[in-house]
């Protein structure tokens, strides 16, 4: 019996000094700056000129997911409108200073610049140029699957942490 106790308490006080050790780490996490990457990906892209301004033309229910980067590493769930809403929030916003995206549109691959996001009913259009070391692989008209990686802009931390839904 008193085996079975002491087994116990050694059990209770490990517990607790776990649950003391993720409290801590949840807390210092929370304290840190979060570097955000952000994916967003669906089926029926397009590719546009509007006077003369590459676009890129996507449904305004494709996926947005926003990456917290080590040490805090978290995953929220967002929506398009979400990501359109905090494009010019903060003084670092992506409005002010443009995203540098690694894209994949059906077989093509490049990095491009992010130089603006709309919304339109229910489309979401990311007005973009080709980076300056990347060649244009895209082709206007086309349409097809795609896949983006935006980098992060140090302020929209705060706006992600609260629209996001964490997974």
């Amino acid at each position: 019996m008193i085996k079975l106790m002491k087994s116990l308490l050694i059990l209770s006080i490990s517990l607790l000094l776990m649950l003391n050790h993720a409290h801590a780490q949840a807390t210092d996490a929370q304290d840190k700056k979060v570097q955000w990457l952000f994916l967003v990906h669906g089926d029926n892209a397009k590719i546009q000129k509007v006077d003369g301004k590459l676009q890129l033309v996507v449904s305004k229910t494709d996926i947005v997911r926003a990456f917290g980067d080590r040490p805090v590493r978290l995953v929220h769930k967002m929506t398009m409108t979400d990501l359109n809403t905090m494009w010019s929030e903060g003084a670092d916003s992506f409005k002010k200073d443009p995203p540098n995206t690694g894209i994949t549109f059906n077989d093509e691959s490049g990095v491009i610049v992010l130089t603006d996001m709309t919304m339109d009913g229910d489309q979401a259009i990311f007005t973009f140029t080709m980076d300056d070391n990347t060649k244009d692989p895209f082709t206007v008209g086309e349409k097809g699957r795609y896949s983006m990686v935006i980098d992060d802009a140090a302020e929209m931390a705060a706006a992600v942490g609260a629209r996001g839904n964490t997974n």
